[in-house]
């Protein structure tokens, strides 16, 4: 039974062997070149009309470059930052630690924003050969970094940016690592997600030597996922190829929302080696599972499909770096495929239109919204060998159609241009490691190169004219930076403030931002589209003829008075000829609004600005209309735009005004009405020259009577007649002063303890008052007031003890005023408050005695002494000293008072301050001094026999680990592989 099932197993294995070998046998070349010749001149004739242009911008380049440090070597852009590693970078005196540059675009510049390295970088850690950057965060790989005695068992860093700068804020390890994993080769992230590829170096070797994957080699390839829970990053999943023997899987890594993509550019498809695969995976919520495995439909072997690979949205991308392009061998494929909600289906093959052999399109690829750009690092350029280039791509419906080729401007041979690369909205950074500059060498370079369009010829709409003005429509292109420029005169103008809808733009060109338009003008339009930032401008529109109106005129003005209405204005934007307007005359219409059928027409010479309407009536409106004419006509273009205004005339000025002030602040008015002043209405206004006292009233009368805030203050009172509609005439003006308040008698002062208290006479119509403790210099509102019947109570903490004050009082028209609306000042009377309460007193027992400390506050000026008591004894202390102690006490409780003196030797005074007392408990003195006991001797020699043993320890595993770095194995052939002379072939 056993020999059947192997015999069973052994034909299964047969048939799919013979399956997959008729399945993917090479396929007609003939056919394979006209389908690639085909698709080569879609890319190119498939262009966008007038097509993209990608300018190189800006250089980038380490902010210390040094010999062989590899700058460029992995590159990522992410809205406003790039990040450029440089693997190789010698850090203090540790060589190949590695670092990365942080770049930052200020909406101009991209400038060196941070330079990072990992906090426990060493020697050959390779720090900075793998970065992706998605928002504020950025990842980063290291994978020849050991941990623990895993040599080049790799890890990888989170950094975070919070603002200001990139802070380190995880190191990822895998949790089943090994020595030789590589973890860390190949990175990628996406919101709080992190994906990290581990490749085999046992089976890159077999690639090198072109031999087959050993199924018994034991691989180490495979990729982490580790997500961000909000408080630390934790691993969430282990990505394995369905290969037994692996191949490769993990060399190439990237994620996007719920799937990830690995590639495996060493595995077999059918009978072909080193073809290569994409593994999809896809998280459900809770695990990542296999969902898809993706290969070209054209492959072959040793193409390398998987080498590269990018994910965004619906779209994976990988590169093909060996592909074979009709008989173009190792020109390099990229494939696009896409998810169209159930399956990854391949959506087209990218394809260099310069391409040529061993050119290794695909080595590098990325995409990013509808933008692809894919590196081929080996490319010839400029008849420089390996120079290097890179390819942009834009999706158009089903479509990608090229739309840049992208070659380093100062490119030399062997740079390497397209060893890595990123692309986001309009910017693309490409990365050339292999750059010498300075008399540097592989000191390495990043390019950001910006795309920029050629905007359309625009289609003008309708241009309509306007009174000195015209407004002109056209259609709208949605394009990135595109602005428009106008040209109606002499010179292109920059358009502004465009009212957009859904297709089209609109623009009222005027005189106040567009010079040189005026009414009853000719002009000739164009519009044009532009790139304003790089003066890249489209072909101008179609020109479209149209005169303007006349202009309403400027700044029109009234004057009312009783009998007459005065009329102003400025001339409109017309042309001036011989300084005079290209007007014929003004029209001015008016009429009274009771009565619009009796309209009156006035004719003004074209060089007035000025008209005075006599003879109207007091109280009344009139509508008043006035437009400029070009011609005697005055009719349809040749009228100007009207301005009609209604203007009301002024009621007569009141008579005989006079106002006097009674009971402090109370006020009366009186008046007599003029003999034009038909009304009984009038508005009374009042204001001192304090902001917060002012008012305005009605009244109907020929007096009032009101009152207002404060005494002791000068007030302007103005009254004027008003008609039924609150039109106002002329105002009559008086000017008054009212009363100040009368002094308060001091009745009596208490000093107490750092304050004072004073009792004194209410003054009438007073509501709070204000003290001086300086003789009437400074004034303040009292710490605490109460208003008795016929006396007030106030009390002002905060006083000085022992310091003689000159107290004065005012009274106020407020509860809280200050000195310029108070009354008269009262007769001052000294008093002197008491020293206060100590801020702190602590005593605490000392060997035979006690020690005491104390503070005080800030108002103890007159501070003459400390008192302090206990035992019967009486201590005088100045008053500079803050401690004092006793050591010659017996053990008992004693207590100690001090309090504040005022008085001469420590004697009390009415103004010394309050007492505090402590209670303190001594001991008496004993000797501390002790024999060790015998366990205390046997304790401190077992721990002396114990350090010996733990030092010597130290040594031998010192001498041991010393030695491991002698034993690495030869780093492997072909991966960053930069100079010839160097041992190990890698730096």
């Amino acid at each position: 039974m056993k020999k059947i099932i192997i015999l069973l197993l052994f034909l299964f294995i047969l048939i799919d062997k013979v399956y997959f070998i008729h399945s993917f046998e090479n396929q007609n070349e003939n056919e394979n070149e006209n389908q690639y010749q085909d698709q080569i001149k879609n890319q190119k004739n498939n262009s966008f009309t007038n097509s993209d242009y990608w300018l190189e911008r800006y250089l980038l380049k380490s902010s210390n470059p040094s010999n062989k440090s590899n700058f460029g070597n992995s590159v990522s852009i992410s809205d406003d930052f790039i990040a450029v590693g440089s693997p190789y970078k010698t850090i203090g005196n540790s060589t190949s630690q590695g670092e990365v540059n942080i770049f930052k675009f200020n909406g101009t510049n991209w400038n060196n924003y941070q330079t990072i390295i990992a906090s426990d970088g060493e020697s050959n850690d390779l720090f900075g050969f793998s970065v992706d950057l998605y928002n504020n965060y950025l990842v980063i790989g290291a994978y020849e970094a050991d941990v623990g005695n895993n040599t080049d068992q790799g890890k990888a860093y989170i950094f975070r940016n919070n603002g200001t700068q990139w802070n380190q804020e995880a190191i990822l390890i895998a949790s089943d690592g090994e020595a030789y994993g590589r973890f860390g080769f190949s990175v990628g992230i996406y919101n709080n997600s992190v994906i990290i590829g581990s490749f085999s170096p046992t089976l890159y070797e077999n690639h090198i030597k072109n031999s087959a994957p050993n199924p018994n080699s034991n691989p180490k390839e495979k990729a982490y996922i580790f997500r961000n829970n909000g408080t630390q990053w934790n691993q969430e999943a282990i990505l394995t190829s369905k290969d037994p023997q692996g191949s490769l899987f993990g060399y190439s890594v990237d994620i996007y929302e719920n799937y990830s993509v690995v590639g495996e550019y060493g595995a077999t498809v059918g009978s072909n080696m080193y073809q290569g695969k994409c593994y999809v995976f896809k998280f459900n919520g809770t695990n990542w599972n296999y969902d898809q495995v993706l290969f070209a439909d054209d492959g072959n072997s040793y193409e390398e499909f998987g080498f590269s690979v990018s994910i965004y949205g619906d779209y994976i991308v990988s590169g093909a770096i060996y592909a074979k392009v009709y008989e173009i061998y190792s020109q390099g494929k990229a494939y696009i495929f896409y998810n169209n909600g159930t399956s990854w289906n391949q959506n087209c093959t990218l394809i260099a239109s310069e391409g040529d052999e061993d050119e290794d399109f695909g080595n590098s690829v990325d995409i990013d919204q509808d933008n692809i750009i894919v590196g081929a690092y080996f490319a010839d350029a400029n008849d420089n060998s390996q120079q290097g280039k890179a390819y942009t791509y834009t999706r158009n419906g089903s479509e990608w159609i090229e739309t840049g080729i992208l070659i380093a401007s100062d490119g030399e041979s062997g740079d390497t241009f397209g060893t890595s690369v990123s692309i986001s909205n309009d910017f693309a950074v490409i990365g050339a490691p292999k750059t010498n500059f300075d008399n540097l060498t592989f000191a390495g370079k990043a390019y950001i190169f910006e795309k920029l369009l050629i905007p359309d010829k625009v289609i003008i709409v309708n241009c309509t004219p306007l009174f000195s003005e015209f407004e002109c429509c056209w259609e709208k292109k949605n394009l990135i930076y595109e602005k428009f420029q106008i040209k109606y005169d002499q010179e292109w103008i920059n358009v502004g403030y465009q009212i957009e809808d859904t297709s089209t733009v609109c623009e009222n060109f005027d005189g106040f931002f567009y010079p040189n338009i005026t009414g009853n003008e000719f002009y000739s339009i164009q519009i044009r589209s532009c790139n304003l930032t790089y003066e890249i401008c489209g072909e101008p529109s179609d020109k479209l003829n149209l005169t303007t109106q006349v202009d309403t005129v400027q700044d029109l003005n009234f004057i009312s008075s009783t009998y007459y209405i005065n009329i102003s204005w400025t001339h409109p934007d017309v042309p001036i000829i011989n300084s005079i307007p290209k007007l014929d005359h003004y029209m001015i219409l008016y009429y009274l609004e009771n009565d619009p059928s009796n309209i009156s027409n006035i004719s003004i010479s074209n060089s007035s600005n000025s008209y005075i309407l006599n003879g109207l009536k007091p109280v009344s409106n009139y509508s008043i209309t006035i437009y400029g004419c070009i011609s005697l006509e005055c009719e349809g273009k040749d009228q100007g735009e009207n301005i009609t205004n209604t203007v009301t005339t002024s009621p007569g000025l009141i008579d005989n005004l006079e106002c006097y002030v009674y009971n402090i602040s109370n006020v009366n008015c009186t008046w007599t009405k003029s003999e034009y002043n038909q009304t009984t209405n009038y508005l009374v206004i009042y204001q001192s020259n304090l902001l917060d006292d002012f008012g305005n009233f009605t009244v109907i009368d020929i007096s009032t009577n009101f009152t207002v805030k404060y005494s002791n203050m000068n007030y302007s009172i103005s009254v004027s007649a008003c008609d039924e509609y609150s039109n106002c005439g002329l105002e009559n003006t008086e000017y008054i002063s009212t009363n100040p308040l009368k002094a308060p008698s001091i009745r009596g002062t208490i000093g107490g303890i750092e304050e004072i208290s004073i009792i004194f006479s209410k003054v009438e119509y007073s509501e709070g008052y204000i003290i001086s403790i300086d003789n009437g210099i400074n004034w303040n509102n009292l710490s605490e007031l109460i208003i008795n019947e016929n006396s007030c109570e106030g009390r002002q903490t905060n006083i000085e003890g022992n310091e003689e004050q000159s107290v004065c009082i005012r009274a106020c028209s407020e509860n809280t005023c200050n000195e310029i609306v108070s009354g008269i000042t009262s007769e001052c009377e000294n008093v002197t408050a008491k020293l206060g309460y100590l801020k702190t007193f602590e005593c605490n027992k000392i060997k035979n005695g006690f020690k005491c400390n104390w503070e005080t506050d800030n108002l103890t000026s007159g501070l003459k002494n400390f008192s302090l008591s206990y035992d019967s004894q009486e201590i005088c202390l100045s008053p500079n000293e803050r401690s004092y102690q006793d050591t010659n006490l017996s053990g008992k409780e004693y207590t100690i008072t001090i309090f504040e003196s005022a008085g001469v030797n420590c004697s009390y005074s009415s103004y010394s301050g309050p007492s505090s007392s402590r209670e303190v408990s001594t001991e008496n003195s004993q000797s501390s001094s002790k024999s060790l006991s015998t366990g205390a001797v046997v304790g401190i020699v077992i721990a002396a026999i114990i350090v010996v043993i733990v030092t010597l320890i130290i040594v031998i595993r010192k001498k041991y680990y010393s030695r491991r770095r002698g034993y690495r194995e030869v780093r492997l052939k072909g991966i960053n592989e930069v100079s010839d002379d160097d041992s190990d072939g890698l730096y």
